[in-house]
């Protein structure tokens, strides 16, 4: 459509509206003092669309919902004034639809601007309807949620307008959504460096709270983690065998005892008179006669001495029990023992960020482990616990002596001394006489025995123990830091 210039068109400016028709109309705007139009002033395409806007980003995580379409802009003032269409649509959904065109700037004014919603295509806005500097449309630009999208290009539309050029508008690449803080953790929390930059020393930094503490460090102390004796040491650290509660050492073992039969004995005394052995009454004397451990035998007899004369009668003696062992082995002194063997594992390695007097290390599930050692009795500061009766070792002088024996128990019941007669045992017509008794009845060359129930001994073993036991290199543990 060509507007006229003559009567009626005023040579100032001519208002033109402009109603939303097919994609492709164009309009020229010529000056008024030319009745046609050469070369137009400007020309532009009305109510066209710019082009595509960019495909919406990739959305990594839950993106938000697909952005709203600008508002129309607000009319440029006189002097080429632009105005903004709508805001920014939200991140990372579905493509949103760009603003549409602000309204013609009076005087030559530009034309609005645009700005398509995040994530998506979006149509740029159109050009001015005013001679003057055309409109410029931006295409929406696509973002992304948390990973970054490809922004997508739009044009913007070009037209005719009065006397000016309308511009090309050119969609914009749209900026990624930032990604979050990563936290850089300490790579040694035990070395007295700021190993991740971030001005902090070790337990100072919290990165090392679930595996750090802050311990006190008593002079002459080692710090370290207490364990059993058959647990390894953690690497990086150097182990010292403790023990307290020295036991044992008091008697030698090795012997062994084994009881002889028991024997009965017993002496047999002789009076020369009946008249020596009524006046004996404090049944001591007499002579000496014989002996007998054994039963009367006539097939083995066991006779008296025939130059004793024993016309005036017997005396048994004090019938004694005999009893012994023997002995055999190799006696050997009692191994020491301790009631508690463990072993303190110093740190080679100690850190900082800690108050003055502490020392970063380890931390230990169970606080009783968390210790510190040192030689000989001192005193700990920074613990709730103090040991000093460990020790890193015993001293032993201790030796045995050979092995004793003693018997006990053995018994000669119901024992009597057996006196024949002539040349036999004489059964009947023997005298029996008790432990210590005597009869003045004579008997012509009798057999003598003697008769006993016999019970079995029984052994003690002994060993001289010579030398002392005693615990060296005492050790002050401190456990259970405050």
């Amino acid at each position: 459509m060509v507007l006229p210039n003559g009567p009626g068109y005023p040579g100032g400016m001519i208002s033109v509206l402009l109603k939303r028709g097919a994609p492709g109309m164009l309009l020229t705007a010529c000056g008024v003092a030319a009745l046609t139009c050469g070369v137009p002033a400007h020309e532009f395409y009305a109510d066209k669309d710019g082009g595509a806007g960019g495909s919406s980003g990739v959305m990594t995580g839950g993106g938000a919902s697909s952005g709203t379409s600008g508002s129309q802009g607000t009319s440029g003032s006189s002097t080429g004034g632009s105005s903004d269409g709508g805001s920014f649509g939200g991140g990372g959904g579905s493509s949103g639809t760009g603003g549409s065109s602000g309204g013609a700037g009076k005087d030559g004014g530009s034309g609005g601007r645009a700005t398509g919603g995040n994530g998506g295509t979006a149509t740029g806005g159109s050009g001015g309807t005013a001679a003057g500097t055309g409109g410029i449309a931006k295409g929406g630009a696509s973002g992304s949620s948390d990973g970054g999208g490809t922004g997508g290009a739009g044009a913007g539309g070009a037209g005719t307008g009065g006397a000016g050029t309308g511009g090309a508008g050119t969609g914009g690449a749209g900026a990624g959504g930032a990604g979050g803080t990563v936290v850089v953790p300490e790579s040694n929390c035990f070395d007295n460096l700021d190993n991740n930059g971030n001005t902090l020393v070790d337990c100072g930094d919290p990165s090392c709270a679930s595996v750090a503490i802050c311990v006190t460090e008593p002079d002459n102390f080692k710090l370290g983690v207490l364990v059993d004796r058959s647990v390894n040491c953690p690497t990086d650290t150097t182990e010292t065998n403790v023990y307290r509660g020295l036991t044992g050492g008091t008697t030698c073992s090795g012997c062994r005892c084994t009881p002889n039969p028991v024997t009965c004995d017993a002496d047999i005394y002789a009076y020369g008179t009946a008249a020596d052995c009524d006046a004996d009454t404090s049944k001591t004397g007499g002579a000496l006669a014989g002996h007998v451990n054994a039963p009367c035998d006539d097939v083995n007899p066991n006779r008296l001495n025939p130059n004793v004369v024993t016309s005036g009668g017997f005396r048994a003696g004090i019938i004694a029990v005999g009893q012994s062992c023997n002995g055999i082995g190799t006696p050997t002194v009692t191994p020491a023992q301790w009631t508690e063997s463990k072993k303190l594992c110093s740190y080679n390695a100690k850190g900082g960020g800690c108050a003055t007097g502490k020392k970063c290390v380890p931390i230990q599930t169970d606080p009783n482990s968390q210790c510190a050692l040192n030689s000989g009795s001192a005193v700990c500061s920074g613990f709730s616990l103090s040991m000093n009766d460990w020790y890193t070792g015993y001293g032993d002088t201790r030796s045995c002596g050979a092995c004793g024996c003693q018997a006990y128990g053995g018994a000669c019941q119901f024992a009597s001394v057996w006196i024949g007669s002539d040349y036999s045992c004489a059964p009947g017509s023997n005298l029996t006489l008790q432990s210590g008794e005597k009869s003045c009845m004579y008997r012509y060359v009798p057999n003598v025995g003697l008769d006993a129930q016999k019970v079995a001994s029984q052994c003690t073993t002994s060993s001289a123990l010579s030398g002392s036991l005693s615990p060296i290199g005492q050790q002050t543990m401190c456990c259970v830091p405050n």
